[in-house]
């Protein structure tokens, strides 16, 4: 990414394990315009986005963590969306066999010499059953998606499956008590 009158434009990307996107969609954008799907972008995070990247520095270099559930337990994830018939075959009793947690570990650096910030990822998956091991993080989960609005359950693809998987959480966030 590299800052133009636009604001920051990515100029240069290398792709191993994408989530539902495509270079060819995005190379040459700025910021604003790579984000356009995410809702609410343009009202809540660009100007704090833009902010952030105007005031990284070299020796200061940023993470953070994106999660979703997804229905594929592969790293390069191309389908746009769940598959149709997903919404009737997740239940509540298989989503821990057929939904899997997928974590980013998302990195930016600021480039010394050149100034442009460098953003990368690194991709977990794990099958969703391992929430059956951390009943606190099941019902922490089972909030966020409760709460999460559903514009943001619609980009996130969560819809199709939503009544199972919050279900599913539930009776494991049970457990705590």
């Amino acid at each position: 990414m590299e800052a133009s009158p636009q604001g920051y434009i990515m100029t240069a990307a290398a792709e191993c394990f994408r989530l539902r996107w495509f270079i060819h969609e995005k190379i040459g954008k700025p910021l604003a315009q790579i984000h356009s799907p995410v809702p609410d972008y343009d009202k809540k995070l660009e100007h704090p986005m833009d902010n952030l990247f105007a005031k990284m520095k070299p020796e200061h270099p940023l993470w953070r963590m994106n999660w979703g559930i997804v229905d594929e337990p592969i790293m390069l994830l191309e389908q746009e969306r769940y598959k149709e018939e997903l919404e009737t075959r997740i239940t509540p009793e298989n989503a821990g066999e057929n939904l899997w947690l997928r974590m980013e570990r998302q990195c930016l650096r600021r480039l010394p010499r050149t100034g442009a910030i460098v953003f990368f990822t690194h991709t977990y998956i794990h099958p969703l059953s391992v929430m059956e091991q951390i009943p606190p993080v099941a019902a922490a989960l089972a909030a966020a998606l409760k709460q999460m609005p559903r514009a943001m359950q619609s980009y996130k693809n969560i819809l199709p499956v939503q009544e199972a998987l919050y279900s599913y959480l539930e009776k494991i966030s049970s457990l705590l008590n």
